[in-house]
């Protein structure tokens, strides 16, 4: 159902959008969302935080007049952010509990494990993953105390 809900709201957001005007048709694009990477509002976002892509998935029930929980979920070696997203569940989870998720992007789909295994990214993904927090919660109401991490491997 999920992946339905996305798919749709993708479909309808680019979308065109035709009107009957004195019986001619007028194409328009459909309108901007009202809120951005900086300004989080319900919704999918897809921004960029150090130069690395981030997911940001906000629940329709999200107002940002009381703080939310966070949660950052990542990726496994070689998979990546998006599709963590598509299959981990945590925005249908979310969406009932109200919650905003951030899927970070690993360098080459890989995170710097200092040498130990998963490719050979030496990016300081310790600051990227405190950089995206900083962001989310410049960008939204999150309650800092309920910030989490997960992922797969």
């Amino acid at each position: 159902m999920r992946t339905s809900r996305r798919a749709i709201r993708r479909s309808l957001t680019g979308a065109v959008i035709g009107l009957l005007v004195g019986g001619a048709i007028v194409i328009a694009a459909p309108p901007a969302q009202a809120a951005s990477c900086s300004d989080l509002g319900p919704g999918q976002w897809d921004c960029t935080v150090d130069g690395r892509d981030v997911n940001i998935h906000v629940p329709d029930s999200y107002t940002g007049a009381e703080a939310v929980p966070l949660v950052v979920d990542m990726h496994g070696y070689t998979s990546s952010n998006s599709s963590q997203q598509t299959i981990s569940g945590w925005d249908d989870l979310a969406d009932v509990e109200g919650f905003i998720v951030a899927y970070p992007q690993g360098v080459s789909n890989s995170w710097n494990a200092q040498g130990l295994c998963c490719g050979s990214s030496s990016a300081d993904d310790l600051q990227f993953i405190r950089d995206v927090v900083a962001h989310v919660r410049g960008a939204g109401t999150i309650d800092a105390d309920r910030i989490y991490a997960t992922g797969l491997s």
